[in-house]
């Protein structure tokens, strides 16, 4: 898991790798430390809906297909721990603002905009060119030291056609800016906590406003008064 902390306002950025359960344990404590007053996940708001209706905090977890290149993605990723779908990762911050009553905000675009912007980028030849990615990562995943590597370079492998690399900017062009819509409208004392997929993270960071160097941890960050 990676994080990285922006001020003014203070906001988390926690990159956790889809799937994988051990991620949740040091999610929990950042979200813990940092006391956020809202938190926004890299989710449309479609696949939020879709996390509270199928998968509220009490009761079994229904039984989730999985497309041969997800089957792909848990069996190398299963070299690392256990691996779950939906991500644990996402389940858990939701759980976890939800039962203090914070905010969840969606990062990513709507399915109908998504798909505009698919139409947009994508090309026949991209779409060759991925599909071919996908059965070749099926069936040799990457072969990887961690986790943190295994999904960020799975991720790059499907998506290196020119097609892709532009659907990618234009994704994070538009989570970056709901980022900073956030971060207006909490104000210079509000605390936003952002969870997203490992391979995402790189792509999000400008949106913190830093200019470089080691960040402070979440607990050296002020709080307002009265927290």
């Amino acid at each position: 898991m990676k994080q990285r902390l922006g001020t003014d306002p203070p906001t988390l950025l926690v990159g956790a790798v889809r799937g994988l359960e051990s991620e949740t344990p040091a999610l929990r404590a950042a979200l813990e430390d940092f006391a956020p007053q809202e938190v926004a996940l890299s989710l449309s708001e479609d696949e939020l809906a879709s996390l509270r209706r199928y998968f509220p905090p009490e009761g079994p977890e229904p039984l989730v297909p999985l497309s041969p290149s997800e089957m792909g993605y848990a069996r190398g990723l299963c070299r690392f721990g256990e691996v779950r779908v939906p991500s644990p990762s996402f389940l858990l911050a939701l759980t976890w603002a939800e039962a203090r009553h914070l905010p969840v905000r969606s990062l990513d675009p709507g399915d109908e905009h998504y798909s505009e912007l698919y139409v947009r980028n994508i090309g026949y030849f991209d779409l060759l060119r991925r599909n071919r990615s996908e059965r070749s990562l099926a069936r040799a995943p990457p072969v990887r030291p961690d986790a943190e590597s295994y999904a960020v370079e799975w991720e790059a492998r499907l998506g290196r056609s020119a097609g892709s690399r532009r659907l990618e900017r234009a994704r994070a062009e538009f989570s970056s800016e709901r980022v900073r819509a956030l971060r207006r409208g909490l104000g210079p004392r509000g605390r936003l906590a952002l969870v997203v997929d490992i391979e995402r993270f790189g792509s999000l960071e400008p949106a913190l406003g830093l200019s470089g160097g080691d960040a402070p941890l979440p607990s050296e960050v002020p709080r307002p008064l009265g927290d």
